[in-house]
């Protein structure tokens, strides 16, 4: 993720650095909003975290058209 980014996770800010690593969340829906002034980029995005999964969630902060939040999930 781009420099001067901010990261909302179900309206909360994150101050922590990215990545992201060993976020734990309960399982559910959870809003994700990344946002970078500097590029003039949003992205917002909602996850059902399943008990017992992991996941990995790459973001792409481009300005270009046809780039968007990408998600990849992991089983572990």
């Amino acid at each position: 993720m781009g420099r001067g980014a901010s990261r909302r996770i179900d309206g909360v800010k994150w101050e922590g650095v990215t990545p992201i690593q060993g976020l734990s969340l309960p399982a559910g829906k959870h809003r994700f909003k990344y946002e970078n002034p500097k590029l003039g980029v949003t992205k917002e995005f909602e996850i059902e975290i399943i008990k017992d999964k992991t996941i990995r969630v790459n973001i792409f902060m481009e300005r270009e058209p046809g780039k968007d939040v990408k998600i990849r999930f992991i089983n572990e």
